[in-house]
């Protein structure tokens, strides 16, 4: 959960559009050169991770650094516990605490290079295409886990995070066929079941699982079986995996109206249900021609929510590879600023896992695409620590690092090294780490 004091800011309106933001018609031609200006003086071309230019982008840098990073004191001593001058100290970060993950495909875990451009941004993956319930259960009474486990056995070894995705629907059209043609009683029953297996059988080895989802667009366990029925489905599912966090997942909700209908319809779970929702998932595909101002606006209504988001199954398309990669960074900015936003996590790597034009990551022999490129440069460039510096007289130095897993070398003076990696958690607090070597 994020510590960080939360901003309130007052909702504006903004341009609307579910898949992506597009301009008005009747702005006619005074609009087309407006996004010709904005575009001509943002981008500029640069081997580096960052492409886009301009006063929002430094201001989106100043809030990434209010939020993603905390404060770091390291404190240098020898056995006796004396200070040590001429010590110097390196922080190199082993990954984020920001959840960035992809939808796990076909060819599993082991496709690409872990530690190749791209993929070593990732500290999270999701499970959605394995674990979806008519894959699961195709048939009543039969559960077909099939590789599964060996997925989420290597996603542990490889010290990434796992997604479940969703477990239940609120569209009848994906859930298994024959669970829509159930009466009442059996139906309360088999949901029971199904959230119990999934939960109980994997809440140890997952730790996000999108519990209810199309929320809003539609309805099927609430007009069967009322709200009481969601809300047990919580309940239960909180006691079956306490450390687990449980999200309600929406479709295309990030911008526009359905943002403040999402909001509003949270609200009321939480506030008139009393279901325990303790996180939103928001399943988004965007085109068109992205900005910073419309989207930062928008997401100003999460601060109604006071509720960590997860951006998931994203897909960040453009009409070409450059102006995909283009809207990528803009939304990864806006994102990354944001501090309710917790986690994105991609459609996939490659082409085949998308719907958007040009929103692929990798191409299929592992290269990146230019939105692959972005995305690397910032998440391990750009927004990444690697900080080295010799201690004061008081043996320490202080610096700012993203919250994360660190790994702090200390070279003494006589030519030893000492050595340790730390968790640091995003909070306005100073982190105090003392590195000493052991007798």
């Amino acid at each position: 959960m994020n510590t960080h004091a939360r901003r309130l800011r007052s909702p504006e309106a903004w341009l609307s559009g579910g898949r992506g933001l597009r301009l008005p018609s009747e702005a006619g031609f005074l609009c087309f050169l407006t996004i010709c200006a904005y575009l001509c003086s943002s981008v500029v071309p640069s081997a580096s991770a960052q492409s886009l230019r301009g006063d929002w982008v430094e201001r989106t840098e100043a809030e990434i650094e209010k939020y993603r990073k905390t404060d770091l004191r390291v404190i240098v001593l020898d056995e006796k516990g004396d200070y040590v001058p001429g010590a110097t100290v390196r922080i190199e970060q082993l990954r984020h605490a920001f959840s960035l993950g992809y939808a796990v495909g076909s060819g599993g875990l082991d496709r690409f290079d872990p530690d190749g451009p791209v993929l070593r941004c990732f500290n999270a993956v999701s499970l959605e295409r394995w674990t979806e319930w008519s894959r699961l259960q195709p048939e009543p009474g039969r559960r077909d886990p099939g590789a599964l486990q060996p997925i989420i056995d290597t996603a542990r070894e490889r010290g990434l995070s796992v997604r479940w995705g969703g477990v239940v629907s609120a569209d009848p059209a994906r859930n298994p066929d024959w669970v829509a043609a159930l009466p009442g009683e059996i139906l309360a029953a088999v949901l029971d079941a199904h959230v119990d297996s999934v939960i109980d059988g994997f809440g140890r080895d997952v730790q996000r699982f999108d519990l209810y989802t199309d929320a809003m667009s539609h309805d099927f366990v609430e007009s069967r079986l009322g709200e009481q029925m969601v809300r047990r489905m919580y309940e239960q599912a909180h006691a079956d995996a306490p450390g687990a966090t449980l999200a309600v997942r929406y479709r295309d909700t990030l911008l526009g109206s359905r943002l403040r209908e999402m909001v509003q319809h949270v609200t009321v779970m939480k506030r008139e249900k009393f279901i325990p929702i303790e996180r939103v998932a928001i399943e988004q595909r965007m085109n068109g021609t992205l900005m910073h101002s419309p989207l930062s606006r928008a997401l100003s209504w999460l601060d109604r929510l006071n509720l960590d988001a997860d951006v998931v199954g994203l897909e960040v398309g453009g009409d070409s590879e450059a102006a995909a990669a283009i809207n990528l960074e803009t939304l990864l900015r806006t994102l990354f600023a944001n501090p309710y936003i917790d986690g994105i996590t991609f459609a996939g790597l490659t082409g085949e896992a998308f719907a958007e034009p040009n929103a692929a990551l990798m191409l299929a022999d592992g290269k990146p695409t230019p939105a692959g490129a972005i995305l690397d440069g910032c998440f391990r460039e750009l927004w990444w620590t690697d900080h080295e510096a010799t201690v004061n007289e008081l043996s320490h130095i202080e610096t700012r690092v993203f919250s994360g897993e660190h790994l702090i070398t200390v070279a003494l003076p006589d030519g030893r090294e000492v050595s340790t990696r730390v968790w640091i958690e995003e909070s306005p607090e100073q982190r105090v780490v003392l590195v000493q070597p052991v007798k």
